[in-house]
């Protein structure tokens, strides 16, 4: 299942059956996509009291819309966005697309494709109560593992173990409340796999994970949903 790393200086392909479309964009000059976004998420945006907040959130959106509208040979904001129960956007089901954003400080990663696909980007850095989240979010495997690892080795397996588990969960439409219910690799070691959804040990057939470095100081993770004619 490729994926394809995707960049602003290419033109735009169609995404190939089989292919996942990854982006990557910097979350600046909020004001040149604020007219691409629609009334009610200029209500949302307008809600937020921290101007770095607001302005992250119009560039993020703004252009995961301009992107879209690539694909779909839209205007951006005639995209024709719903959300789940779960709060997860996505296309009308007429579409064939599927999409998922995910930005943290200063930075957004888009994927699209034409399965379930889920992005999760951090920032690297410590933090501060990783043992603890661990141990509330974390299955008992991946804690034990935790455990054992250096401790030197612990902050890169938490935020890599984490951006993999959400990718996972945001391409299903779930929240961190089942961060639990998902068992990742967590080795520096380990290829990067889901090895059990909601108890069921046979889901890491149905999906693929993957990590890359989407700038310096940045981790993500994307979780694809393999076509089924292709697993074996």
């Amino acid at each position: 299942m490729p994926v394809v790393f995707c960049t602003t200086s290419e033109p735009l392909i169609p995404v190939r059956h089989g292919d996942t479309h990854v982006h990557v964009a910097a979350l600046n000059d909020a004001g040149a996509f604020w007219n691409h976004l629609t009334d009610e998420e200029r209500s949302r945006a307008e809600r937020f009291r921290l101007a770095r907040v607001r302005d992250q959130f119009v560039a993020a959106r703004g252009q995961l819309r301009e992107l879209l509208g690539r694909y779909l040979q839209l205007e951006p904001r005639a995209v024709p966005m719903l959300y789940a129960d779960g709060g997860k956007p996505h296309l009308p089901s007429d579409f064939s697309l599927h999409f998922n954003i995910s930005h943290t400080d200063g930075l957004a990663v888009f994927a699209v494709g034409h399965t379930r696909v889920g992005v999760d980007v951090e920032r690297v850095r410590d933090v501060p109560d990783a043992e603890g989240l661990v141990s509330r979010f974390f299955t008992r495997r991946e804690c034990s593992l935790f455990q054992s690892l250096p401790p030197a080795d612990r902050p890169n397996a938490f935020l890599r173990a984490w951006t993999c588990k959400e990718a996972v969960l945001k391409a299903i439409g779930r929240g961190v409340q089942s961060l639990d219910c998902c068992d990742v690799t967590l080795g520096d070691d380990e290829r990067p796999a889901l090895l059990e959804l909601d108890g069921d040990r046979t889901a890491g057939q149905r999906w693929e994970i993957f990590t890359w470095e989407p700038a310096a100081g940045y981790l993500a993770a994307g979780a694809v949903e393999r076509q089924m004619q292709n697993v074996k």
